[in-house]
C-alpha cells in the first residue's frame, strides 16, 4: 500500500538507457541482495549469477566500500549456502559479525551520550545511525555505520562539546584550540558541524543537517524538533526525525554525497517499504517548500530503478515535470559502480557541477557559490597555530608568527609517525 496513491506507477524504462547491459555480475548480485526482502524473481537471479562469480574477494570489497555486505551475507546465506564455498562463507560471517558488534558499541554511546545530553538540558537529535537501522531495517545490524551524527541546536554547540569531553571523555579530531581568541571565537561560531572520538566511537555533533550550508539551509533544528518522533532502541525511547523528515533528509544527504554508495539508496528503499501509510502529497508539498524536490524524485526514481522499489503514480507525474531528475539518474546509476568514482568527500568541480544540477531553486544555485568561499576558509584554517604547536615548541606570545613555519613541519612529523605506525 502507499499511503494517499495507492496505485504502484510504471515508470518509463526508456529514460533509463541500457541499465543491464552496462552492470557485470558482480553489480547485479549485488543489487538483488541489497535488500531485506527478497522476491522469487530476485532468488532465481541470485542463483543464476552466483554460477557466474569468479572473484570473491572483489565481490566483498565492493559490498564492503558500498555498505551492503551484511545484506549479501544475510541473502546469500538464505538462499544459496549450500552453493558457496565454505570459506567464503566464512568471511561473509566474520565481516557482517565485526559490523553487528561494532553496530551494539555505538548504539551503547549512543544512549549514552543523549543521556548525558538530556542531563546537562542539551536537546538532540540522532540520526543516520542506529536510529536509521531500526526505522529502515528493522535490525541494528543490517546497516553498516562508521559514527554517530547527533544534531543538536547552534546555542548549544559549545556547551555540548564540553559536556562531552569533560563528561563523557571524547576528544576533538580536528585541532581548533588556536592561539589566537578571536580566530578561535569565529571558527566555533562558523563552523557546522564537529567530530569527537573515545576509541572506536567517533560522533559528527552537526549545528546543521550538512556542511555545505546550501544543500540543507531550510532544515532547521526548531522544526525538525518540533515534529520529531521517538522509536525505542534497547528498551530506551530516543528522539527521531519525523516520517516525512527522514525521508527529505535521506535523499538530501545522498545527493551531497552525489549517490556515490548503494547503502543509501538502499535506505530510501527500505524506509519507504516499512511505510507503507506515508503521505505523498505531504512529502512532496514539504520537498517544495524545501526547495529539495529534484534530489528526492532522484532518489526515489534510483531506488525504484536500481532496487525495483514500487512507488505511487505520484512519483512518475512530478519526475514527467522535471526531465533533469532522469538525466541524474542515470548520470548516478552510471557512475555507482565505477571504480574511480571521483565524487568522495573531497571537494571538486565535477561534484560541485552536480550539486548544482541537483538543485531548482535559482536562489539555492547562487548561494551554492558561497561553496568555494568554505573551501578556501577550511585551507586558511589548516594553516592557523593552535594549542598543538605551542605544546611542541612553546614561545612567548610576541614570537607567535613563528609558529606559521613550525607548523608545516610538526604536521609532517605527525603524519610520517602515522603512516609508520599504520604499517
Amino acid at each position: 500500500m502507499m499511503g494517499n496513491d495507492t496505485r504502484s506507477a510504471a515508470l518509463p524504462h526508456h529514460r533509463i538507457k541500457d541499465l543491464d547491459t552496462n552492470l557485470s555480475a558482480d553489480h547485479k548480485l549485488l543489487l538483488n541482495c541489497a535488500r531485506t526482502h527478497l522476491s522469487l524473481s530476485n532468488i532465481r537471479d541470485i542463483k543464476v549469477l552466483l554460477n557466474q562469480i569468479t572473484d570473491w574477494p572483489t565481490l566483498i570489497q565492493l559490498a564492503r566500500r558500498h555498505g551492503v555486505l551484511p545484506l549479501l551475507y544475510q541473502n546469500l546465506k538464505l538462499t544459496s549456502a549450500k552453493d558457496i564455498d565454505d570459506q567464503v562463507l566464512e568471511q561473509l560471517q566474520s565481516f557482517s559479525q565485526k559490523t553487528a558488534l561494532q553496530n551494539t558499541i555505538f548504539t551503547r554511546d549512543l544512549l549514552n551520550i543523549l543521556t548525558l545530553l538530556n542531563r546537562n538540558d542539551i536537546q538532540a537529535l540522532p540520526f543516520k545511525g542506529p536510529t536509521l537501522a531500526v526505522s529502515a531495517y528493522k535490525n541494528l545490524s543490517l546497516r553498516s555505520f562508521c559514527d554517530l551524527d547527533i544534531l543538536i541546536p547552534n546555542k548549544d554547540c559549545l556547551k555540548a562539546i564540553d559536556v562531552l569531553v569533560t563528561q563523557g571523555h571524547y576528544q576533538p579530531i580536528r585541532e581548533w584550540h588556536f592561539l589566537n581568541k578571536k580566530w578561535e571565537d569565529t571558527y566555533l561560531k562558523s563552523y557546522r558541524e564537529f567530530s569527537l572520538t573515545n576509541g572506536i566511537v567517533s560522533i559528527d555533533l552537526h549545528q546543521y543537517l550538512t556542511v555545505e550550508g546550501y544543500l540543507s539551509s531550510e532544515f532547521s533544528f526548531e522544526y525538525l524538533w518540533n515534529n520529531h518522533e521517538t522509536i525505542d532502541i534497547a528498551s530506551q525511547s530516543i528522539p527521531n526525525f519525523g516520517q516525512i523528515d527522514l525521508l527529505l533528509y535521506l535523499c538530501v544527504h545522498a545527493s551531497k554525497e552525489c549517490w556515490r554508495k548503494l547503502k543509501w539508496i538502499c535506505d530510501i528503499s527500505e524506509f519507504v517499504q516499512v511505510n507503507p501509510d506515508l503521505d505523498w502529497h505531504r512529502l512532496f508539498d514539504r520537498a517544495q517548500t524545501l526547495h529539495c524536490e529534484r534530489r528526492v524524485l532522484t532518489g526515489l526514481l534510483l531506488a525504484h530503478y536500481l532496487l525495483e522499489l514500487p512507488l505511487p503514480e505520484i512519483v512518475s507525474h512530478r519526475a514527467e515535470k522535471d526531465q533533469i531528475c532522469y538525466a541524474l539518474t542515470a548520470e548516478f546509476i552510471q557512475r555507482l559502480f565505477w571504480q574511480d568514482n571521483q565524487l568522495g568527500r573531497q571537494f571538486t568541480i565535477e561534484k560541485f557541477y552536480l550539486h548544482l544540477k541537483s538543485l531548482e531553486n535559482i536562489e539555492d544555485k547562487l548561494k551554492s557559490w558561497e561553496e568555494l568561499n568554505r573551501q578556501l576558509k577550511t585551507i586558511f584554517i589548516k594553516l592557523l597555530p593552535n594549542s598543538k604547536d605551542y605544546g611542541y615548541l612553546p614561545l612567548p606570545k610576541s614570537l607567535n608568527f613563528i609558529y606559521y613555519f613550525i607548523r608545516p613541519y610538526r604536521m609532517l612529523q605527525e603524519k610520517i609517525s602515522y603512516d609508520r605506525n599504520k604499517k
